[in-house]
């Protein structure tokens, strides 16, 4: 039983990673906040409405993942802008 929870655990977080990539590369900026802002949204609903306490052990893996959101958001950003900028490159040699 426990194996099947940690192998849906990170079968889920490789979607939302996934998806989190693939909205970053879009030619609409903010569809990249969309998992982030979900995220975000989540886990105030989880802190408000659940007995979770406020420490540093609750707190600091919820950081962690808003900056990991964050980080793919970014790169993804500079990926599509490399990726559009090699595109007029090449319709400019041919």
């Amino acid at each position: 039983m426990l194996f099947v929870k940690f192998i849906s655990t990170c079968g889920l977080t490789l979607f939302i990673s996934g998806m989190q990539k693939y909205l970053s590369t879009r030619k609409n900026w903010l569809s990249g906040a969309i998992v982030p802002i979900l995220t975000v949204g989540i886990l105030a609903i989880l802190f408000s409405f659940t007995k979770v306490p406020f420490s540093f052990e609750t707190l600091a893996p919820c950081a962690v993942l808003i900056a990991l959101e964050l980080f793919i958001w970014v790169d993804g950003r500079f990926q599509y802008k490399r990726m559009e900028i090699r595109k007029m490159k090449a319709k400019d040699i041919a």
